[in-house]
């Protein structure tokens, strides 16, 4: 019974791994029933995870606004809109609840918030909220792709360093 189980182990795992699911990989383990090179496959996945879940926690509080349809002119002043936009509509206050940090290279601006409940707030809601008020500078804001902590763009997290210690300051 147990070679048959040991025979079925590889492919149980690669399963597994496709769908992600740490708790059945966990399980393998236990079980000792892999060669050592699987066993080794395995322990690196789950670390992988692992650091995976603790950069989307520790990041759970940045949101990228992406504004790759304006012109350079309308860019500069996205950061303002951004900050007016947080402050008409969710009450939020500059330096207290949230920070930005413009990002040139990739047209958007990064968001380090006080939680990550207000993150989540505003990315669940705020593309409804600037079509609602959608008119002068509001509509870029409307306009805007909003990423979360596991999509920023490549050239944003270059500044994700400085952008994590501004939320560590919230």
């Amino acid at each position: 019974r147990r070679r048959v189980r040991a025979e079925q182990a590889p492919q149980e795992l690669a399963t597994a791994m496709e769908a992600g699911d740490d708790d059945a990989i966990r399980a393998l383990l236990v079980e000792a029933l892999l060669c050592a090179a699987d066993a080794q496959l395995a322990e690196s996945f789950l670390a992988e995870c692992e650091e995976k879940g603790r950069r989307a926690e520790r990041d759970g509080a940045l949101l990228e606004f992406v504004f790759a349809d304006l012109d350079r002119r309308a860019f500069f002043q996205a950061s303002v809109t951004l900050a007016a936009f947080f402050a008409d509509q969710y009450s939020m206050h500059e330096g207290s609840d949230f920070k930005l940090k413009v990002v040139k290279g990739a047209h958007s601006v990064l968001v380090a918030f006080r939680s990550s409940d207000y993150a989540e707030a505003v990315k669940q809601t705020a593309s409804a909220l600037a079509k609602l008020c959608a008119t002068g500078s509001m509509s870029s804001v409307a306009a805007a792709a909003i990423k979360g902590a596991g999509d920023i763009s490549p050239e944003a997290e270059e500044l994700l360093v400085g952008v994590r210690q501004d939320a560590e300051v919230l």
